[in-house]
């Protein structure tokens, strides 16, 4: 048993001999970006947190045994699924997009569901279709984190508006106030949670380079002190002082003109994607990657050749049967 942030207490039991036996469950599991870039025209938001999720899926009769789990007091097994089997993840993925199936207005992420609309006619419609589908499948929700109604909501570490997407400013303050890692295990939790930000920087990889040699050589929980350069701590802070100010990400436009824009350094590349509206150019993300020695050898055009080839390839789930313009700073 342990103790939840909200006080409650969650039992959980030992599944890693029956995992190990256990035929994986391959359905695929949406990516938190492809959950963020389908918002065009959306203007009125909703979250929806269910309850206890795994907890709503029945255990087949025959498979109860399997769950036990030993206590002081005896045998108990799990009439419903726990969060701890190897395929739960999966299995209630599925069960979600099947219970919303048919509803465009809905993009669910395990026990989170945003609901969006273009007005607060269509939300309302399309909020009733949804508790009546929850209700058709006996899906419980927990009304203490549903949000209803608003302009703006946090969905999946960002907060999702009528422009588009930002990082969550608590995120960003934890961020920007991380004390500088005295180890190498340390430095590795800074590099986490700040990489789960990155394509709101552009040239991450270029400012993160000098930071990445600490891991060289580096061991799982290395607990190795590190030494700091003072170039290493311009990086260390260039690397918070960009994310506090991250710019908006747009959401994509279907009959927008996309653009690559691409960059290469001596030891980075870089890219921006942006698409053309009235107003001018918007970025949707951004992409860096740091070089390899091998690659750091190559000549300026190839390097640049190179950030198109693999910008391209970071960004083929948006541009992919779409035509888009490429910019490069290579005159021949």
């Amino acid at each position: 048993m342990f103790t939840k942030s909200n006080g409650d207490w969650h039992p959980c039991g030992d599944y890693r001999k029956l995992d190990s036996v256990t035929v994986p469950d391959r359905y695929p599991v949406p990516h938190i970006q492809d959950c963020l870039q389908v918002l065009e025209g959306k203007k009125i938001f909703s979250t929806l947190d269910l309850a206890k999720a795994c907890h709503q899926i029945p255990v087949l009769e025959e498979d109860m045994p399997k769950t036990a789990v030993a206590t002081p007091f005896g045998l108990f097994e799990f009439h419903y699924m726990p969060f701890e089997l190897s395929n739960a993840a999966a299995t209630f993925q599925r069960f979600i997009h099947h219970v919303l199936s048919g509803m465009d207005f809905c993009v669910p992420y395990f026990d989170d569901v945003l609901v969006e609309s273009e007005s607060d006619i269509h939300h309302l419609e399309h909020l009733k279709q949804v508790f009546q589908r929850f209700e058709e499948y006996g899906v419980r929700l927990n009304a203490s984190k549903c949000v209803l109604g608003k302009s703006s909501v946090k969905f999946l570490g960002h907060i999702v508006t009528p422009d588009g997407i930002t990082p969550l400013p608590e995120k960003v303050s934890a961020i920007t106030d991380f004390p500088e890692p005295s180890t190498v295990k340390e430095f590795r939790r800074f590099l986490a949670l700040i990489n789960f930000y990155r394509r709101f920087v552009a040239n991450a990889a270029r400012t993160q380079a000098v930071l990445n040699a600490y891991l060289k050589e580096a061991k799982k929980n290395d607990k190795a002190p590190i030494t700091w350069t003072e170039e290493a701590k311009n990086a260390f802070e260039k690397c918070k002082h960009d994310l506090s100010e991250a710019i908006v990400l747009y959401r994509p436009s279907a009959n927008a003109t996309l653009a690559v824009v691409v960059d290469a350094s001596d030891n980075a590349v870089g890219a921006a994607l942006q698409q053309q509206v009235t107003t001018g150019w918007q970025p949707l993300a951004f992409y860096s990657k740091f070089l390899s020695p091998t690659q750091r050898i190559y000549s300026a055009y190839d390097r640049e050749l190179l950030a198109a080839y693999m910008a391209i390839k970071y960004f083929r789930h948006m541009v992919e049967g779409r035509s888009f313009i490429l910019f490069t700073d290579i005159n021949h």
